[in-house]
């Protein structure tokens, strides 16, 4: 949008928004910081929890290890969260795991989580 002042010929307000194109583009996504939501984190941590309680059915107490968390961007729509957990297994023995899950912010949903019992 442009307000062009003719009287004093003059530009006295200017602003863009810019839209998603979904085909990449130019621009410096690089510099741009990863999208860390309550949402994407809260749906990586369930798809991570039911990876472990896939492999391990009696497992409990799965929990991240908030400073092992690495958050990165995949591209403009996806971050990717990657770290180390552990959980309680069957006879109470702790156990340990490394994961990864990647969300995409436009389908709102986790397209890949993975985790690795030690």
């Amino acid at each position: 949008m442009c307000s062009y002042d003719a009287y004093d010929d003059r530009i006295t307000n200017a602003s863009y928004r810019k839209r998603y194109s979904g085909s990449g583009g130019s621009g410096d996504f690089d510099n741009e910081q990863p999208r860390d939501t309550w949402e994407s984190r809260n749906a990586c941590r369930n798809a991570v929890r039911e990876r472990v309680r896939n492999k391990n059915p009696n497992a409990h107490d799965i929990h991240w290890r908030e400073n092992s968390l690495q958050v990165n961007r995949e591209n403009r729509n996806r971050t990717r969260y990657s770290g180390k957990g552990g959980f309680v297994g069957g006879r109470g023995k702790k156990r340990s795991f490394d994961f990864h899950c990647t969300y995409d912010f436009i389908d709102r949903r986790v397209i890949q989580a993975k985790a690795k019992v030690h």
